[in-house]
């Protein structure tokens, strides 16, 4: 009779444990996630939609992981400051980030970081993809592999698969409209970018907002230079996509891409 008991007892406590565990998978954000649907990302409960896009996962919106935000002259470029993680919204310059989410810069294209914030951006599961992965993306779109490591420009069509809709400026010298079919599910955003004006002066430090509408510039994880990374364009007066180098202290906009298991 006492064996019966003690066996019933451990039944009871291994029933338990399970249900406790199987209820916390459910409850775990993340814990059911498929390839194509939304991920959370734990730190700020924000939402991202996620699309697969040949062998690789991309998530579908612009980072808008937001942990601080700078003034616009503040910058990795000002001296003692080159390795600190910089995050800016497009025409806000001041450093409240509750006001900065609340603008609608914010809630379309998400955040510009410097390169050294940009490599931290992404949640767990995710980084900030090279330029390798770049390239992988494009071949897929149908960029040729004899033409995809090139600067520049490369391709015919293949950056109107992964632009938006909506929101690409009008081109009146081209007269066209830059939005794209994204019939890749990428929806790349015209976020525009935080940047250096020497179009003046080189003795001008004068940084400013390339306002949303007629770029989108994306980060890579790879060096082109020192001080210099590769990174992806995409403009409303061509359907190309554009592989370029920037100066690390500009801030970027940042796409993530699954990492394999």
């Amino acid at each position: 009779m006492e064996m019966r008991k003690l066996f019933r007892l451990l039944m009871f406590a291994l029933i338990a444990i399970l249900y406790c565990s199987c209820e916390k998978e459910k409850s775990a954000p993340n814990a059911n996630w498929i390839p194509g649907g939304p991920w959370i990302d734990t730190r700020d409960g924000h939402q991202y939609a996620t699309v697969p896009i040949g062998d690789q996962v991309w998530m579908a919106e612009n980072m808008a992981y937001l942990p601080s935000v700078n003034k616009l002259q503040d910058g990795s470029e000002d001296e003692g400051h080159e390795d600190e993680l910089f995050y800016y919204v497009n025409d806000f310059d001041a450093v409240n980030v509750a006001a900065a989410k609340e603008t609608s810069y914010y809630k379309q294209y998400g955040v510009l970081y410097n390169w050294n914030a940009a490599k931290t951006a992404c949640p767990d599961g995710w980084h900030l993809p090279s330029d390798e992965e770049w390239m992988e993306l494009e071949i897929n779109l149908g960029i040729g592999a004899d033409e995809v490591n090139k600067y520049g420009s490369r391709g015919t069509d293949e950056g109107m698969k992964i632009k938006s809709t909506w929101g690409w400026d009008y081109e009146a010298w081209n007269d066209r409209y830059g939005n794209g079919t994204n019939e890749t599910g990428f929806t790349g955003l015209p976020g525009g970018d935080r940047w250096f004006n020497n179009y003046i002066s080189y003795l001008d430090t004068t940084y400013q907002f390339f306002k949303p509408g007629h770029y989108g510039f994306w980060w890579s994880s790879t060096t082109s230079a020192e001080g210099w990374a590769w990174m992806r364009s995409l403009s409303c007066s061509h359907d190309r996509i554009d592989r370029l180098e920037d100066d690390k202290h500009y801030g970027n906009s940042v796409r993530c891409i699954k990492s394999v298991d």
